[in-house]
Parts: structure tokens; sequence; C-alpha cells
């Protein structure tokens, strides 16, 4: 009799143990910690966005995709470039080295970078 009550009590922890788990991975996965903005620490001008998707150091860039910290980002086809002087420059005011900011499209494509430093 004691052995059936054990039993019955270690099933029911397994089962809300279980509960538990898969209700921890579903709150741990929402998309909306994915999309916090990056506000960095410097005063920005008027026209930059109040945050960033990410920000990083330009490790390469090419006219059609970028490496920044290590990854490898593609540009949207009407990707902007904006320069705390200008907005819509040309990609080739962004060298290696320079700290960026960008914002990304759904598809994880580069629609704006914007050069910091």
């Amino acid at each position: 009799m004691d052995e059936m009550r054990i039993r019955r009590i270690a099933t029911k922890l397994s089962c809300v143990g279980l509960a538990l788990l898969f209700l921890g991975a579903a709150l741990s996965s929402n998309p909306a910690y994915a999309q916090q903005r990056v506000k960095p620490e410097v005063v920005l001008p008027k026209h930059y966005p109040d945050g960033f998707d990410a920000m990083g150091c330009i490790e390469r860039i090419s006219e059609t995709e970028v490496v920044i910290d290590d990854t490898l980002y593609k540009f949207a086809p009407h990707a902007e470039f904006n320069t705390p002087q200008r907005t819509n420059v040309s990609l080739y005011t962004f060298k290696p080295g320079a700290w960026v900011g960008f914002m990304k499209s759904g598809k994880k494509q580069i629609i704006s970078l914007w050069l910091i430093e």
C-alpha cells in the first residue's frame, strides 16, 4: 500500500516537473527577447534611432555583405548607410575597423547601417 502511494506521488511529481520544464522552455523562446534594441552609451545625432538591433566592429565589407564581430550579414536590396553628419551616404564610407550599429529585417538582412565611430 505504501509502495503504491509512493509511486503515485513520484508519477505526479514527474508530471509536474515535465510541465514546468516545457513551460520554462516556451517562455524562454519568446521572440521578443531577440527583438530587444541595444542602446549605445554615447550621445548620438538626432537623426539616429534610439537603439540598434546590434552593434559591433566591421571586419570586412563588400557591396552585398559585411562581417561584424565575426558574424556575416547580407545587405537588404535597398539598405541605407548613415553617418553622424549625413543620411544615405555611400557604402564605401564604411571601412574595416569602424564601430557601427545596424537594423535588421525579418529576413535577418541589414536594412540600415549607422556609423558610431
